[in-house]
């Protein structure tokens, strides 16, 4: 299941500060940072003042791009982007991007914007971040999966969509927290353990019923170093 905050300010990554994932909530980053923000980010300060100089004036060296124009999306339209060989909609909102030292990763497949960076990747420091410049919705997570895997972020389980993994390791067990948001049970393979909820002790295969919960406790040796 995908968890994604609102599309508004910067999202990390790296560090400690990466702890949602796309898809699932993921385990101890990689120690390199990577930033994803989106459209309209580096337009005020922490006071709602708005810098001088064009946009996104404090992070344009980091982000590689400047902001030429923005250009709204009537209510009734969208505009494709591309990714490769896939196209998604984006809707409300797109930007002209003046590329700097980016790599573009994503491409406006049609009107004034054709073929001119929607979604752009730039090494920046250690680092890299990563600039949104429409509105995906849920193909977000198009970016994010690969953010996310080049921050060297991994889930907490292989789990089919829908259903929601979190993992919480302590000094002598881990304890992983499992969701199904959908009607239909699901079959799940994790380590060996017990389910807290029920007290059963659970071989390498776990049933969880329509709208179940699950909360399994393993040794934490049977996790290896990450």
């Amino acid at each position: 299941m995908r968890h994604h905050e609102p599309a508004h300010g910067a999202r990390q990554a790296g560090g400690t500060d990466g702890q949602h994932a796309a898809g699932r909530h993921p385990q101890t980053p990689h120690p390199c940072a990577v930033r994803v923000l989106v459209a309209a980010s580096g337009v005020v300060d922490e006071h709602d003042h708005v810098h001088l100089g064009g946009y996104p004036a404090p992070l344009r060296d980091a982000l590689g791009i400047v902001v030429d124009e923005f250009w709204p999306i009537p209510d009734d339209a969208s505009v494709g982007v591309t990714f490769g060989d896939r196209a998604v909609p984006s809707t409300l909102w797109s930007e002209w991007l003046e590329p700097g030292t980016v790599e573009p990763v994503a491409l406006y497949g049609a009107g004034p914007f054709a073929g001119r960076p929607a979604v752009t990747r730039n090494a920046h420091g250690a680092g890299r971040a990563w600039y949104v410049s429409c509105h995906l919705g849920q193909d977000i997570g198009l970016v994010l999966d690969e953010a996310l895997a080049d921050a060297g972020v991994r889930p907490a389980l292989d789990v089919p969509a829908g259903v929601e993994a979190t993992r919480r390791d302590g000094p002598s067990a881990s304890y992983l927290f499992l969701l199904n948001h959908r009607d239909a049970e699901g079959v799940l393979p994790v380590p060996d353990g017990v389910d807290l909820l029920t007290g059963t002790a659970v071989r390498g295969t776990l049933r969880l019923a329509p709208l179940g919960a699950a909360v399994l406790r393993t040794p934490s040796d049977d996790h290896p170093e990450r």
